[in-house]
């Protein structure tokens, strides 16, 4: 017979839940965006969720069952700090790393919000790659410059003459805007309500800013993705859109690799490698890969 004890400890247990805090797109440890994946088998509630998204305080926040069958669709849930998402690209690719950990496999399958995402896996000399397929692209909107100028708070003048301010989406919706060089999008501020609702107009979540000047020589395009909270180090589900752009307009050639680098401004670089293919005159299998470092794990009590 268990003694009361045993019974106390064996609930405490059950009522803990693992988390490991991840680097993702990073080159090195403490760069990248970061990433919670949270692993439990209480059913916990939406609110239970957010309440333990909040307690980590990252943009994302993702959730799934301690032990998956890695032969099957995997569920995952992923929350921002204003709700549930049904797709963003850090937290599945970190996600997917933390589920990979320890496993002898090349490939895995997570189950989103918007439908099943094949995740491959990659073994280089400098660690493994996870690279997972987006949507297939849609080009929605081409806006004007000036519009966008006045929207944003800038100089018509720094967005680049060569290229357009275009819609595209590949699961999530962002506005591309081509500024001309990196000095200007370093120079680069939001802060108008315009902005915002110029975005809530044009059904779009939001402005994904890039440059054809890179800081790195391996990449093809510097980004920064400004939002009203703050800034983003990586941002997976705008590589998506970006890629698709880059081959529309021939900055990326069909099945080559390109880097886009993103969150230097910030002080967390952020690597992203990006791929697709031209098929006639559509473009599809938008894939965007990048490395993960496990930086924390431990264990958070729940009070549920």
């Amino acid at each position: 017979m268990k003694s009361q004890e045993n019974i106390e400890n064996h609930n405490l247990k059950e009522n803990l839940m693992d988390f490991t805090i991840v680097d993702v797109f990073a080159e090195r440890p403490f760069e990248g965006n970061q990433l919670a994946v949270v692993r439990t088998d209480i059913d916990l509630t939406t609110e239970q969720m957010m309440a333990v998204t909040r307690e980590f305080g990252f943009s994302e926040t993702t959730f799934i069952r301690r032990n998956n069958n890695v032969n099957l669709p995997i569920p995952v849930r992923i929350f921002g700090l204003e709700g549930e998402m049904k797709f963003a690209g850090h937290p599945s690719i970190g996600t997917a790393s933390v589920i990979a950990r320890g496993k002898n496999i090349k490939s895995l399958t997570l189950k989103l919000g918007i439908g099943d995402k094949l995740v491959n896996i990659e073994n280089s000399g400098k660690g493994q790659f996870f690279e997972m397929e987006q949507g297939k692209p849609e080009f929605m909107e081409t806006h004007s410059k000036e519009d966008i100028s006045q929207s944003i708070g800038i100089n018509a003048g720094i967005i680049d003459p060569e290229l357009p301010v275009e819609t595209v989406s590949t699961g999530n919706t962002f506005v591309i805007v081509p500024i001309r060089n990196l000095q200007d999008l370093a120079a680069l501020k939001i802060t108008s309500d315009r902005s915002w609702q110029y975005l809530k107009d044009h059904g779009a979540m939001h402005f994904y800013l890039v440059s054809r000047q890179t800081l790195s020589p391996s990449a093809v395009l510097h980004a920064r993705m400004i939002y009203e909270k703050g800034e983003d180090p990586a941002t997976g589900s705008a590589a998506g859109p970006a890629a698709a752009y880059m081959l529309k307009h021939g900055i990326l050639k069909s099945m080559n690799y390109g880097w886009i680098e993103q969150g230097f401004e910030i002080g967390r670089p952020s690597m992203m490698r990006v791929r697709g293919r031209i098929a006639g005159d559509s473009i599809e299998g938008i894939k965007v890969a990048g490395r993960c470092f496990h930086m924390a794990e431990g264990k958070l009590s729940s009070p549920f």
